[in-house]
């Protein structure tokens, strides 16, 4: 692989390598300790891909398709979160619905029972009412017949004590003008 690399890369190594070459011998490259930490570092890197190129395109492939996993696991989740929100939502809304469909059948019910126990409790005063007149009635008609009972029997006691009581200054003025005529015998 290392072989392949440089056979496609020949040209450019080869052109490289002769620049610096050039360059050197015209002394513009002077060969110091930064130029030699340089070239070993660009070594290293050419050195790195050409060896471990693969197995390091290997581990971010892997990286790469086990974020895209993760990735596509969490919006999955989201989107069945959001399909049993939207699922909650309708069911909200029928809910809702159903509500106020029911307080409106209550209230309309209620209306109902309200006019039906009102009628039922107005018939029902009106019916007690009826039967407290009726008692009422009776014992006012009771209550006459006594009234007239006790101011007839008073009435009649107290014509018999005012009679008794005239008998006894009455009775002798009648007795003494029966007298008086008898004396006088003699009419007129």
């Amino acid at each position: 692989m290392s072989f392949k690399l440089i056979q496609q890369n020949a040209s450019t190594l080869l052109f490289g390598g002769l620049t610096f070459l050039v360059l050197s011998s015209k002394n513009i490259i002077i060969y110091n300790e930064e130029i030699l930490i340089g070239l070993s570092f660009i070594a290293f890197l050419i050195f790195s891909s050409i060896t471990l190129g693969e197995s390091i395109r290997e581990a971010f492939t892997f990286r790469k398709e086990t974020i895209q996993k993760e990735l596509q696991k969490y919006l999955d989740v989201k989107e069945a979160l959001l399909q049993d929100l939207l699922t909650e939502y309708k069911k909200a809304l029928l809910l809702e619905g159903q509500v106020a469909q029911l307080r409106e059948q209550s209230c309309k019910e209620l209306r109902t029972l309200h006019s039906t126990r009102e009628a039922g409790l107005q018939a029902t005063f009106a019916t007690q009412l009826r039967n407290k007149l009726q008692i009422l009635s009776q014992i006012e008609q009771k209550g006459q017949e006594t009234v007239q009972r006790n101011w007839q029997q008073g009435l009649k006691y107290g014509v018999l004590e005012a009679f008794r009581q005239s008998k006894k200054t009455v009775g002798p003025q009648l007795l003494h003008q029966a007298l008086e005529q008898l004396k006088q015998g003699q009419p007129k």
